[in-house]
């Protein structure tokens, strides 16, 4: 069984199950896709985690409605101080796996994470982060859910919920040692590397709307889309 969060409260989300509520082929050809990614999602997720991951799930139109050739979006959180070392695990075993369906597109570490859910996030990104469908650190998760005033403002009164926050309080890593530090430089260097050239193969193919950009910092990593912005775009301005 997986958990979907909504505020306030966890709902089963029986996959196994899915496909037998169907009630039209179209539906039931949905839960499958759905089904599938999620169990890629899984496998994945398991032959990385540690102890230095604290919220392991996925985001995007996987936890929504996917279409089969949907990347899967992974989102990660980690112990302070401990991002780079995990993306570059997690980087290394999605290459020897060669599962081309999983995208390493969101991580944060917990300094980051705690700072961003209580100041900055909103918009389509407040949405997507209710719908994140969680592999693991569940509570951990609903804790940065509940820690933001625009989550909650938002989404508690369509839930009615009762539940109090829950304190985030793991997370605390040792200080930021120079290994941790050149894996930083070196590992956000390739990424960026790897940004340009798909860019400019986009460009090649005359498909500017598959561009993105590579955003990294010492506490984070994302990939920032050019349809991710429009969506925003029309998110805020009330058209979705």
């Amino acid at each position: 069984m997986f958990s979907l969060i909504i505020i306030g409260k966890i709902l089963p989300l029986q996959i196994t199950s899915i496909a037998e509520s169907s009630d039209t082929p179209y539906a039931d050809m949905e839960s499958r896709v759905k089904q599938k990614k999620l169990e890629q999602a899984g496998k994945f997720i398991s032959s990385i985690l540690s102890d230095d991951i604290l919220f392991a799930g996925v985001s995007g139109s996987v936890s929504y409605v996917p279409e089969p050739e949907d990347d899967i979006d992974i989102y990660l959180i980690t112990r302070s101080n401990r991002l780079w070392r995990v993306l570059l695990k997690s980087f290394i075993v999605c290459r020897i796996t060669e599962n081309k369906d999983i995208c390493l597109s969101l991580a944060f570490d917990h300094e980051y994470a705690v700072e961003y859910y209580r100041s900055f996030i909103s918009g389509l990104a407040a949405k997507d982060s209710v719908q994140v469908i969680p592999f693991a650190g569940l509570e951990y998760y609903q804790g940065l859910l509940h820690s933001s005033p625009e989550i909650m403002a938002t989404y508690q009164k369509r839930e009615n919920s009762t539940t109090e926050s829950a304190p985030v309080s793991l997370g605390h890593g040792s200080r930021l040692s120079p290994i941790d530090l050149l894996l930083y430089v070196i590992v956000s260097s390739w990424l960026h590397l790897k940004s340009l050239y798909r860019n400019k193969k986009f460009d090649r193919k005359n498909m500017p709307g598959d561009k993105f950009q590579t955003v990294t910092g010492l506490h984070r990593f994302y990939l920032k889309t050019v349809k991710y912005e429009e969506l925003d775009r029309k998110f805020r301005e009330g058209y979705l």
